[in-house]
């Protein structure tokens, strides 16, 4: 496997060089079993090494499947933290939007009452003064 703790990458791309990873040995094991279903340079009446040979297939495809089902949890796994990512951002957008209604609320009430508190003292100005 590669090293990439030199790089400074973030999570998403270090994940997508991990499925790099396991992708590169898919295709090195891919090619060993192309090479291992060449046509067969063996006897036909020679048993044993043909034995060997559906054992060396054999476990070529439970390689391969292995990988695929690693390769597939690790999908999965990715796609349920990227849900739970989702799902935390959503609420906070809710709780700031949330924030920024009752902030703007706030906002129109202090005009509300600071438009009541200049018409009051207007009233009063316009008035005239009574001398006790």
């Amino acid at each position: 496997m590669r090293s990439y703790s030199h790089l400074k990458i973030a999570p998403i791309s270090h994940q997508f060089w991990v499925y790099m990873d396991v992708f590169d040995i898919c295709n090195k094991r891919r090619r060993r079993l192309l090479v291992a279903v060449q046509p067969p340079t063996l006897n036909i009446f020679d048993i044993p090494a043909i034995s060997d040979r559906h054992s060396e297939l054999d476990r070529l495809l439970r390689e391969k499947e292995t990988s695929i089902n690693k390769i597939r949890d690790a999908a999965r796994e990715r796609e349920t933290k990227l849900q739970e990512t989702v799902r935390d951002l959503s609420k906070q957008v809710d709780d700031l939007q949330v924030a920024l209604r009752q902030e703007k609320w706030a906002v129109e009430d202090g005009e509300k009452e600071k438009d009541a508190i200049i018409e009051r003292l207007d009233n009063q100005k316009k008035q005239p003064k009574r001398k006790t």
